[in-house]
Parts: C-alpha cells; sequence; structure tokens
C-alpha cells in the first residue's frame, strides 16, 4: 500500500488529507490514477495538461526525498507527500 497525503491547496481541492488506496509502479502512474479520482487536483498539479509537466510551485516527496521525475519508481509502503510550495515575504 502507498500512502499519499496531501497538505495545503492539494488538501482543499482533494477534500481529504491523505488516501491509501492507489497502486502503482512509477510516479507518472500514481498522479494519473490520482487525477482520475480527483480531476480537480490536474490543474493543481500539472502546469501543461498534455505534456505532463508539473507545476514549479507542487513539491512532491517520495520518502522523505523530493523528486519531479515522472518515471521515479514508487513500491508498496512509500510515504509520498505532495503540496504546494508556501512562500512570503
Amino acid at each position: 500500500m502507498i500512502r499519499i497525503v496531501f497538505f495545503f491547496t492539494v488538501r482543499d481541492v482533494a477534500g481529504r488529507n491523505e488516501i491509501n488506496d492507489i497502486f502503482a509502479s512509477n510516479l507518472g502512474e500514481l498522479l494519473e490514477k490520482l487525477i482520475q479520482q480527483y480531476p480537480k487536483l490536474e490543474k493543481v498539479i500539472f502546469a501543461d495538461e498534455a505534456k505532463r509537466k508539473l507545476r514549479p510551485e507542487i513539491m512532491i516527496m517520495l520518502n522523505g526525498i523530493a523528486v519531479r521525475k515522472l518515471d521515479a519508481p514508487v513500491n508498496d509502503g512509500d510515504l509520498i507527500l505532495i503540496m504546494t510550495m508556501i512562500s512570503g515575504g
């Protein structure tokens, strides 16, 4: 089971804090399955839906390591955090 935890805007759009019922072999597949369940997340996560480029303000942590490569492998037992970065001044 892959545990996915949402923060900030991603949590607000998904309407929940976490899920753990998606199985995938890599990050891209996981995000596609996530968007199938929560279609509104597509515009939050991807800057260009056709090319599947992550928005620059989206941060994805895989077991405590920031990842941006959609072909990054994911495995049963992984913890994925998806959030928007916050900045201020």
